[in-house]
């Protein structure tokens, strides 16, 4: 029988595992502009009369929603299990938890981009993408990498 031995993280690969996914997915926005860029509307498009304002509106309604509920989501996934004492700021939960708690919160940044992505193929309008992508790297800049979290697990508390 083999023993299983338990993956112990520690503060330094948290914060290695935390700057890579929020780099990758960072990264990743510019991918998205590029597409845009590099596919132009058709021949026959004309701006007025094809773009269609109500799925970019739709678009436009999930992103806000999006913005909204990035800290809601944040706050139930790590804060509110903090503050309860359901998870011990020295237990590897701490880390899990604050992991998965960022990577949902980036993930739903980068959904922006691709709903500003899906908005351009709609308008071929490249001010509609930067409506989207623009606030997508703001999101990716105001929760970067909660280091100081990480360091909170040294602290004794």
């Amino acid at each position: 029988m083999s023993e299983q031995s338990e993956h112990v993280l520690t503060p330094d690969a948290a914060r290695r595992s935390l700057r890579s996914v929020w780099a990758l997915l960072l990264l990743s926005l510019p991918v998205y502009g590029l597409v845009a860029l590099v596919a132009p509307p058709p021949a026959e498009w004309n701006w007025t009369v094809h773009t269609n304002w109500t799925v970019v509106a739709v678009f436009a309604a999930m992103a806000v929603a999006t913005i909204i509920a990035i800290p809601v989501v944040r706050k139930r996934m790590f804060f509110d299990p903090l503050q309860r004492g359901d998870i011990d700021r020295r237990s590897q939960d701490y880390l899990a938890e604050l992991r998965t708690a960022s990577a949902a919160t980036w993930a739903m940044a980068t959904s922006l981009a691709i709903y500003g992505l899906l908005a351009y193929f709609f308008s071929y309008s490249l001010w509609v993408f930067a409506a989207f992508f623009g606030p997508s790297v703001a999101l990716f800049l105001y929760y970067r990498p909660p280091y100081d979290l990480v360091d909170d697990m040294e602290r004794p508390h």
